[in-house]
């Protein structure tokens, strides 16, 4: 019957929304790592002793695919 279907269609959204909300929730979660590794990134290279930020400049660079951040770093 049609109020059967549209129950079915009602419940297959939701699923759908659930699934699509349980996607972004790990996508969110998977940039929120990889901001937490360049937060530590950028706090290593605070307290490096001069010799060490070579190291960290490299890894912050993996991890942003950006020479202007290094670059900046490297002045400061």
């Amino acid at each position: 019957t049609k109020t059967d279907s549209r129950t079915t269609s009602a419940m297959d959204h939701q699923v759908l929304a659930r699934e699509l909300l349980r996607s972004r929730a790990n996508e969110l979660q998977v940039l929120q790592d990889k901001m937490d590794m360049m937060m530590e990134a950028i706090n290593n290279l605070q307290y490096a002793p001069r010799s060490w930020r070579q190291y960290f400049y490299a890894k912050l660079k993996l991890l942003t695919g950006s020479l202007q951040t290094s670059e900046r770093l490297q002045e400061a």
